[in-house]
């Protein structure tokens, strides 16, 4: 990842999330576990056995920087970003929110959407908005 991608994206911040690796700026995460409550230290997550579909310890820098490669197209080909961000189809042919391992971020867009990478994982959550307006044509 370091060569193929998170090198050539320039995101210099970003790296596996080793547990037994001292980080850098590693950054402790706390929850709320109901709306009435205080905040308490999470409880630790080995991210590293999903690296394939995250795992990664990374900066809002570095997501930005992500972003603004695929709008550029030098990280991929604007054929291939495209095809990313294209929303699938169900098997009865219905448009759903989500291209290959990106949908569409939340209400927040206003009807724009936006692409971000999407999953489900444990832990703290980002995601890095793409606006909808740039999805047919990264340069």
């Amino acid at each position: 990842m370091s060569n193929r991608v998170f090198g050539p994206a320039g995101m210099t911040h970003t790296v596996a999330e080793f547990p037994d690796s001292l980080i850098p700026f590693r950054a402790r995460f706390y929850e709320r576990p109901d709306s009435n409550g205080g905040m308490l230290n999470a409880r630790y997550v080995d991210n590293s056995y999903k690296w394939a579909g995250g795992g990664f310890l990374s900066t809002t820098e570095d997501l930005a920087q992500f972003g603004e490669v695929m709008l550029e197209g030098t990280l991929l080909k604007p054929a291939t970003v495209k095809m990313l961000w294209t929303p699938q189809r169900t098997s009865d042919g219905k448009a759903t929110d989500y291209g290959m391992g990106w949908g569409r971020c939340g209400p927040w867009t206003g009807g724009n959407g936006s692409a971000t990478p999407a999953g489900a994982w444990e832990a703290p959550r980002t995601c890095c908005c793409v606006p909808r307006s740039a999805w047919s044509s990264p340069s």
